[in-house]
């Protein structure tokens, strides 16, 4: 299957300048943990802010949770933000309010 995948997307970017590169990764490896973080970066968020806008998580068991949990145990809040902290260091350079006041555009 993941052989299908690479040569499919090698086939749609043949003519493209310049050529993607083309990265296979496995569940597990860190630049899987890495790309995922860059595509999902709410795993910074406290429990109920992913709650409220991720409501299927609230159908995970509790060890499901953990073991969802436990796949962003490298998490580095100092070099990776959360989209919600990231966007309150940029609002926050630009309006007067504070983060624990006024209404959040991320919830």
């Amino acid at each position: 299957m993941i052989r299908s995948c690479e040569q499919f997307l090698m086939e749609r970017s043949k003519n493209r300048f310049p050529m993607p590169q083309l990265h296979i990764l496995r569940e597990g490896e860190s630049m899987s943990r890495r790309l995922t973080s860059r595509l999902a970066p709410s795993h910074g968020d406290s429990p109920e802010q992913q709650l409220a806008r991720f409501p299927a998580l609230g159908t995970l068991s509790e060890q499901e949770l953990i073991a969802l949990r436990y796949k962003f145990r490298f998490y580095d809040p100092s070099s990776d933000p959360s989209f919600r902290d990231w966007f309150w260091s940029v609002a926050g350079t630009t309006s007067k309010s504070r983060k624990s006041t006024g209404v959040s555009l991320c919830d």
